[in-house]
């Protein structure tokens, strides 16, 4: 059994840097102006929105196991049992321009080549593509991994 962030490490500290940046511009604001109304708000929520998103993207993990795959948060959880999922491919999660690769257990039975929509899809786990899990996942899935184009 081993246990991943849905998105990659490095990601999640580029992300952590640049609100902490962001953050410390708030700071600064606040302390060459505290009188204003704006630059006290403005910290407020940049603190808010850093502290947010930091412990989301900490706290959700992928686990892959004999049992199945299975999607934790402190307050949710939900599995895909091996005999459950019907296909395993890497599409492109559309992003604005960008394109990554995501890595997808699915419990229907079609080859997505877009993830953009299938998000918060029941039976459908997503995740970023590393070559690492597509290891720890041959140790229990036998069929084909679909990779898009």
């Amino acid at each position: 059994m081993k246990k991943y962030f849905i998105v990659k490490p490095l990601m999640i500290t580029i992300i952590i840097f640049y609100l902490f940046g962001i953050w410390i511009v708030s700071m600064l604001l606040y302390l060459f102006i505290p009188h204003e109304i704006f630059s006290v708000f403005f910290l407020g929520l940049c603190s808010v929105v850093f502290i947010s998103i930091v412990y989301k993207l900490l706290s959700q993990k992928i686990e892959i196991s004999d049992q199945g795959v299975k999607y934790k948060t402190p307050f949710t959880c939900y599995e895909l049992k091996w005999h459950e999922i019907k296909i395993i491919g890497i599409a492109n999660f559309n992003f604005l321009v960008s394109k990554h690769p995501w890595l997808y257990f699915s419990e229907q039975e079609r080859y997505l080549d877009s993830l953009s929509r299938m998000k918060n899809v029941s039976g459908f786990l997503m995740m970023n593509y590393r070559k690492c899990i597509i290891t720890e996942i041959k140790k229990y899935w036998q069929g084909e991994i679909f990779f898009s184009d």
